[in-house]
């Protein structure tokens, strides 16, 4: 194998790795930092999960440029890529819109609430980002499904 098609694909691996796993236990942090007495906690924990947001959107855009470009080095350009990956490829940009359009400025909303102290609305806010971040991580689940599926079947 070419040097260049490893290191892509070591770089690829890996950050869609962090993307999943910085993804991952964000909420839920903030959940739980909301049952202990202190609201600096849920704060902290809320601003916390904004970081690893962006931390995670940036990953998954290196991940899809990262497959994009071995889609260049694999197979030449997208003539005879196999229609599973135009389906990942798709999946991800998605994800990408909606990690950006969607969940990221639910997250810094969450984050004002708690700031105002306003218990209503950061229930809503973060409801919200739980629910965004497991269509997030289901979609996640389906691409990694789709690849493994491509690389035994394509």
């Amino acid at each position: 194998m070419p040097v260049d098609y490893l290191i892509l694909l070591v770089l690829h691996i890996a950050f869609a790795a962090t993307a999943f796993a910085v993804a991952m236990g964000g909420p839920s942090a903030v959940k739980r930092a909301r049952a202990l007495p202190t609201p600096d906690a849920a704060l902290a924990a809320a601003r916390e999960l904004v970081r690893r947001d962006t931390f995670a959107g940036i990953s998954y855009i290196v991940a899809f440029l990262t497959g994009f470009a071995l889609i260049f080095v694999a197979y030449g350009g997208f003539k005879g890529l196999h229609p599973v990956m135009h389906a990942s490829m798709g999946l991800i940009a998605l994800l990408i819109v909606f990690g950006f359009v969607f969940l990221h400025p639910r997250t810094k909303a969450l984050v004002t609430a708690l700031e105002a102290r306003d218990a209503a609305a950061a229930d809503k806010q973060l409801k919200l980002v739980n629910m965004g971040a497991g269509i997030a991580q289901l979609v996640w689940f389906v691409v990694l499904v789709l690849m493994v599926w491509n690389a035994k079947h394509g």
